[in-house]
C-alpha cells in the first residue's frame, strides 16, 4: 500500500482504539504491527520484559511510540529482531528462548518456538489462530480492515 494509503487506514482505526505501526516497507510488501495501544503498553511495561527491552536498548521510559519506532528501526536492518515476540504477545520464557537458543532446542513449535509453558503457548496459539483466520477470511470476502473492527465493535 501507499505511504498515503497507510496514513488514512490508521486514521480510521483509531476509532476503535486499535493502532495500525508500519514497521518495514518494501516496493512489493510491507510488515504492519496491527495492536491496541492499551495492551501492548501492558505487555511491554511487564517488570523482566520492560527490563529486558531496557538492556536492548528501548526507551523503556520514553513511552509506546519510542518503543515502536525503535522497533522499527531494527526491523529495518537485515538481521530481524527476535524481540519482536515482545511486541506480538509471545510469553516472555518463549522469546528469551529462542534468543538464548538461537532457534534450537525448543520443546514445541506453533508459530513461534516454545521453551516454556508448552500448555499455555498451544492455547495462545489457538487463539492467534483463530484470530488470524477470521481476519483472512474477511478480507478475502472484499472486506475492509476498517469494516473488520466496525463489525466487532457493534
Amino acid at each position: 500500500p501507499s505511504q498515503e494509503a497507510l496514513v488514512a487506514l490508521v486514521g480510521k482505526l483509531g476509532v476503535y482504539q486499535v493502532r495500525l505501526f508500519p514497521l518495514r516497507q518494501g516496493r512489493e510488501r510491507c510488515l504492519l504491527l496491527l495492536f491496541s495501544p492499551e495492551k501492548l503498553t501492558g505487555l511491554l511495561r511487564e517488570g523482566q520484559t520492560a527490563r529486558t527491552l531496557a538492556a536492548m536498548g528501548y526507551p523503556c521510559g520514553s513511552g509506546l511510540k519510542a518503543l515502536l519506532s525503535r522497533l522499527r528501526r531494527r526491523c529495518r536492518r537485515a538481521d530481524f529482531p527476535h524481540e519482536i515476540g515482545f511486541f506480538l504477545g509471545y510469553p516472555y520464557e518463549d522469546v528469551m528462548g529462542f534468543i538464548q537458543y538461537r532457534g534450537r532446542n525448543y520443546k514445541w513449535a506453533g508459530l513461534w518456538k516454545v521453551y516454556g509453558d508448552v500448555g499455555r503457548a498451544q492455547c495462545l496459539c489457538r487463539q492467534y489462530t483463530f484470530c488470524q483466520q477470521a481476519l483472512g477470511q474477511h478480507l478475502d470476502g472484499g472486506g475492509s480492515l476498517e469494516d473488520f473492527f466496525l463489525e466487532r465493535a457493534e
